[in-house]
């Protein structure tokens, strides 16, 4: 029998047995989930969703980077690369800015797809965020596509 293979794409409350991007054998099947030797060595059972079928490559966040001075604007854009070499960008904030934001804006309201509220922009803590929303398979819903024009080229 040929073996059935599944890659992770969401580690959840398994981040001590599971990694994002890695592929596991499936030994049983049951309803909604899957039974696998984990990353400690132990069989456990882990639900489907947080598994696509097969042995495949999963982007992993190479690098990131602020676009705009975080002591200057509310609303920060940052840029990250992949390893498959895409491109993505997000709007990064804190509870302090959006306040300050509301409090010098007429504003009432807003929506932002791609907004990521943090406690700081301490670099470590931007990087420690984007790694959780990366290992629970969020980071793209996250963050836009960054599509580089052509007229930035010259």
């Amino acid at each position: 029998m040929r073996a059935h293979y599944v890659t992770c794409v969401s580690v959840g409350g398994y981040s001590h047995a599971l990694t994002r991007g890695k592929s596991y054998e499936v030994i049983k099947i049951e309803d909604y989930k899957y039974r696998i030797s984990a990353d400690h060595g132990k069989r456990i059972w882990v639900h489907k969703g947080h598994f696509i079928e097969g042995i495949s490559q999963i982007p992993s966040l190479i690098n990131w980077k602020f676009d705009d001075d975080i002591n200057e604007i509310d609303f920060i854009d940052i840029s990250m690369i992949f390893s498959d070499g895409s491109k993505r960008w997000a709007i990064i904030t804190t509870p302090k800015k959006l306040l300050n934001y509301f409090n010098s804006s007429d504003e009432i309201g807003f929506h932002i797809e791609n907004l990521i509220i943090m406690k700081t922009l301490d670099q470590t803590d931007v990087e420690e965020t984007l790694r959780n929303l990366e290992r629970n398979d969020e980071l793209n819903k996250a963050s836009k596509e960054l599509i580089e024009s052509s007229l930035e080229d010259g």
